[in-house]
């Protein structure tokens, strides 16, 4: 009963097989294309918001948040905890 709790995308059962895994990650990609989640994060007093699908990696230097993005970058002061409980 747990794992329908965390809703599982899909199931593979050993010897994985390269196209079953590449059909999962599309399913996914497809799922959240389709839910159109949106981080809000602040610069000053202006509060921004991106599209999760578009959001490469985060990276951190002291509270200074870096964003990789597909359009660039984008600097915010946060912390990465935050950012994950958000997500």
């Amino acid at each position: 009963m747990k794992l329908f709790k965390t809703n599982p995308l899909d199931f593979l059962v050993k010897p994985f097989k390269a196209e079953e895994i590449i059909s999962v990650i599309v399913k996914g990609m497809d799922r959240l294309n389709k839910l159109n989640y949106i981080f809000k994060y602040k610069q000053g007093h202006n509060t921004n918001r991106k599209e999760i699908k578009d959001i490469i990696f985060f990276a951190s230097n002291n509270r200074q948040v870096k964003m990789v993005t597909v359009t660039g970058k984008e600097m915010f002061y946060g912390m990465l905890s935050d950012i994950y409980l958000q997500l």
